[in-house]
């Protein structure tokens, strides 16, 4: 029989290919920047904004030193800050000027990647300065300080003083006459004066009472020269040195300056010496305490 001839079908094979191949690159040369642009935005990285969630915190610290309580807020207005962040401090209350505390953000990541967002920093350090603190056992004064504590309660003694001393004349009497009162408050009332006074100190002393919320007691010791005239015919002025002691609930102070006092009462005891010691048999563990000691 007659042997047919495949010659011709790899050529049309071949030319259909050619054909095919000039196709696609007409296609992909017609949509090139399409395509570019898909395989762009599949390989390009994202590109995250950075910020810094604590660039608008507010804090705000309130109180009187041991007690100050720190308040902290986002202020920013940021509606990603205000609906997917979370901010904690370690530490609230109970705070002393020196106390650092950490404040954390902390928000999901995926919250921060649907908003293309990153944070600069997830926790900011704040440090409690310059509130006012109460004068306890603990109290650490500056030199600085100290003076202006001794020179305030000099003031203070002063102002007492005034008047003929009729803020003291009570406790002069209660002294002289065991606690009894010998003159009344009519025509026969005393005179009191004071021809000096020295050695000023300041004791602070613990205290377990719920009472005083400072924690502690302080009190206002000063060597005394009094003189109690009972402004009659009848009995010969009284002469005599003691130590006048006078007791506060609170004394605060911010930086070097007295922001107020609260006074709770006078009393005298024989000498200075005498007025610490009964001072300190309050509490016997205040026997380590130093004694700020004016100069």
């Amino acid at each position: 029989g007659t042997v047919m001839s495949n010659s011709n079908e790899p050529k049309r094979v071949i030319a259909w290919g050619r054909i095919f191949f000039v196709a696609i690159i007409v296609v992909i040369l017609a949509n090139f920047g399409k395509i570019s642009s898909f395989f762009g935005s599949v390989f390009a990285p994202v590109i995250y904004d950075e910020i810094d969630p604590f660039s608008d915190m507010l804090v705000e610290v309130s109180g009187t030193e041991p007690f100050l309580t720190l308040e902290y807020t986002d202020i920013s207005g940021d509606p990603f800050l205000m609906e997917n962040v979370k901010y904690e401090a370690d530490k609230t209350d109970g705070l002393s000027n020196g106390d650092v505390v950490t404040i954390t953000a902390t928000a999901s990541k995926t919250a921060l990647k649907a908003a293309k967002k990153v944070f600069s920093r997830t926790t900011m350090q704040y440090t409690v300065e310059g509130q006012p603190f109460y004068i306890t056992p603990d109290t650490e004064l500056t030199d600085e300080q100290l003076a202006s504590l001794q020179s305030n309660m000099q003031d203070l003694i002063q102002t007492m003083l005034m008047d003929n001393g009729a803020d003291i004349q009570h406790e002069v009497q209660s002294y002289l006459f065991d606690d009894s009162w010998k003159y009344g408050f009519m025509s026969d009332d005393p005179i009191v004066t004071v021809s000096d006074f020295k050695n000023v100190e300041l004791v602070v002393l613990p205290i377990e009472s719920s009472y005083n919320i400072a924690n502690g007691r302080a009190h206002l010791l000063t060597e005394m020269t009094v003189t109690f005239d009972p402004n009659n015919n009848r009995d010969e002025p009284q002469t005599f040195t003691a130590c006048l002691s006078t007791q506060f609930h609170t004394i605060e102070m911010q930086g070097n300056d007295i922001t107020s006092w609260d006074l709770q009462y006078k009393k005298f005891y024989d000498n200075v010496h005498d007025g610490v010691i009964v001072l300190k048999k309050e509490d016997p563990t205040c026997k380590e305490i130093s004694l700020p000691a004016a100069e």
